[in-house]
């Protein structure tokens, strides 16, 4: 995990004001990696979940990560309601590396997310006021897959390009309500960085379409695309001392 501190809106735009954290993925290494976990909590949760990893080449690695997590509706102080909810999960996610020993990498991810989770009052009980059960759930469906290519062009420039798509969906209930929603996320991004003298420079473009599609309550649904360009020129002033500047522009 990777804390970048202070204003990083012009690469990573408008979400990053306060800062970026990086979540860097563990890659492969020489030696097989095969690593298996389980847990049980007294709350009654339970975890298991395994990683594997290998150089499949010299230049190809891959790693699978996948788990089922479980978790016991618990009624901790006996007033009918669950304290915790109720869930079960199941994850998987494979990932392939590519290095070409000369600069150029490549991530390819993919993944799957499937959750059902329920509260509300626990079986035998009701709601005070009603005098019938009441029901919390959320049913949740997630795909997703990703992609990060750096390539390296006549030993001066850097070009990277990273891709992701994702769609999730959502089942709601709350009592007798049912309300389900999808979630789309597609962004690209494609960027140049080079060096001149004493400046190191990077320059790109970048999409972003999020849509949100409730089916039983159309009315809050949208569709947004937002374009951006954006620019950041580092100059190494002397050992200590380096300035920047940068400037990002989106077209909400």
């Amino acid at each position: 995990v990777e804390v970048i501190k202070g204003n990083a809106s012009a690469l990573f735009g408008s979400a990053a004001m306060a800062g970026v954290v990086n979540l860097i993925s563990r890659r492969p290494t020489t030696e097989p990696i095969h690593e298996f976990l389980f847990n049980r909590s007294s709350l009654g949760e339970t975890d298991a979940s395994m990683f594997l990893a290998s150089q499949l080449t010299p230049h190809w690695g891959a790693s699978l990560l996948g788990g089922g997590y479980w978790q016991e509706r618990e009624d901790v102080d006996n007033d009918g309601w669950a304290d915790i909810a109720g869930y079960a999960r199941g994850v998987v996610r494979p990932r392939f590396y590519w290095d070409n020993q000369k600069g150029g990498t490549a991530l390819l991810t993919g993944g799957m997310v499937y959750e059902d989770r329920s509260g509300g009052t626990v079986p035998g009980a009701v709601l005070p006021a009603t005098g019938q059960p009441y029901i919390e759930a959320l049913t949740t469906r997630r795909y997703d897959a990703g992609a990060n290519v750096q390539w390296v062009l006549g030993g001066r420039f850097v070009l990277t390009g990273r891709f992701s798509a994702s769609d999730q969906e959502h089942r709601h209930q709350f009592g007798d309500d049912i309300e389900r929603d999808r979630h789309e996320l597609l962004f690209g991004e494609v960027s140049v960085k080079g060096t001149a003298g004493k400046n190191t420079w990077v320059a790109g473009f970048a999409d972003q379409r999020d849509a949100f599609q409730p089916r039983d309550t159309p009315r809050f649904g949208y569709i947004y695309v937002v374009p951006g360009l954006f620019a950041q020129d580092d100059l190494n002033v002397a050992s200590w001392l380096s300035l920047s500047a940068s400037a990002r522009l989106d077209f909400h």
